[in-house]
């Protein structure tokens, strides 16, 4: 989701429902539908390529026909990059589906110059918005060919202040919306009707109001791009910062990319399986990882000094066995995404999942998955903010 700020009819106590949550769901849904797709491939292609998410919601699948929910049965519904998926036959049902179950919502959708740069097969249509009206036509009028290969190479393998622009413009490549009542959309088989005079006037005054292009954007592009490519080099061949002090067992099970930091006396035990440390995080002084049923770590992960990460439990539930000797029991691995900063002397218990970009207050105990984004605080910890919410 771009545009998270323009979410503003959901109101304290609504029951939220998300169509698709793709990577990442919105930390205000209360259930998640999902179309059954079998072929693990295409549900991949249809995230985007992204990791499936770790849902803590209630996750609800149909086959594509009507919404198995009741008339006004939730009170907001979230539909966040995936009706341009839906195809011509289906789609009429899709957007009166959504309006029998909710009386407002929020659609956001690639706009026709997402497309025109980087073609996605599994998006069936060019899209605009204008007038409260979504504007499609039918993409198979617009064959992928060797300009669009050109196009992402240039967007997405060589030019990192190239793919920045997405972000940057994100107001021309992507379109979101709140609507109420009713959704308004009409087919175009007319490129002048998909976008128009209005349109570029528009635009017109949007990129009038950026600063001109000057010779020191150029000179910027050009030191970001050689700073990446002499970073990567240098990646390639450093090793992890791994203080001599710190204690790693099993080192063929411990996975630490070139960028990240072990910082002094920490101690990572590994069991049967990986503990996997990403690109940029650091793990500060006297922390301990028991990598158990497996620990991974994300990207650019801060984890302050003295906290524990534990992936297993004792089985105390033997009375007549030593607890020592029980043998150990596990939810299942450890996962931290990317971007989170966890407290000093905090814990992190067996089979936890902690969403990405997600804060946990020092000194806190989690138990239970914590969603992205938002702000944990206590002992066990709970949810005291939001990240989102807070800008």
């Amino acid at each position: 989701m771009f545009f998270p700020e323009r979410i503003t009819l959901i109101n304290q106590g609504d029951k939220v429902l998300e169509i698709g949550p793709g990577g990442l769901p919105h930390p205000r849904s209360d259930v998640f539908l999902e179309l059954n797709i079998v072929d693990a491939d295409m549900a991949r292609a249809q995230r985007g390529f992204v990791p499936k998410p770790n849902l803590t919601k209630p996750i609800v699948y149909y086959d594509g026909h009507k919404f198995p929910f009741r008339d006004n049965e939730f009170d907001y519904i979230i539909c966040s990059h995936v009706i341009e998926h839906v195809s011509r036959e289906q789609l009429d049902l899709f957007i009166s589906e959504m309006q029998r179950v909710a009386r407002k919502g929020y659609i956001e959708f690639p706009t026709v110059f997402y497309e025109l740069i980087n073609y996605q097969p599994v998006h069936l249509y060019l899209m605009n918005f204008r007038g409260h009206k979504i504007l499609f036509m039918d993409k198979q009028k617009f064959k992928s060919n060797n300009i669009h290969r050109i196009y992402r190479e240039m967007f997405y393998g060589r030019d990192a202040y190239m793919k920045e622009s997405f972000q940057k413009y994100k107001e021309l490549f992507f379109s979101g919306f709140e609507w109420k009542d009713k959704i308004e959309y009409a087919f175009t088989e007319s490129y002048d009707e998909l976008v128009n005079d209005e349109d570029y006037n528009l635009f017109h005054n949007y990129f009038s109001r950026l600063e001109p292009y000057a010779e020191k954007d150029y000179a910027r592009s050009l030191k970001r791009s050689l700073v990446n490519l002499l970073v990567k080099v240098k990646n390639k061949f450093r090793h992890s910062y791994i203080n001599k002090t710190a204690e790693i067992e099993k080192k063929k099970l411990v996975k630490i990319h070139p960028t990240a930091e072990i910082k002094d006396y920490v101690i990572i035990k590994t069991y049967k399986n990986p503990v996997i440390i990403e690109e940029y995080s650091q793990i500060n002084p006297f922390c301990v990882i028991y990598g158990g049923s497996g620990v991974y770590i994300g990207k650019n992960v801060m984890i302050a000094p003295h906290c524990m990460i534990a992936a297993g439990n004792h089985d105390f539930k033997q009375i007549d066995t030593p607890m020592r000797f029980a043998g150990s029991i596990s939810k299942g691995p450890i996962r931290i995404e990317d971007n989170v900063w966890i407290g000093a002397n905090s814990t992190i218990c067996d089979g936890v999942t902690i969403g990405r970009d997600a804060v946990i207050a020092a000194n806190s105990v989690i138990r239970t998955d914590v969603e992205p984004y938002s702000i944990v605080s206590g002992v066990p910890a709970r949810v005291i903010g939001n990240r989102l919410k807070a800008t």
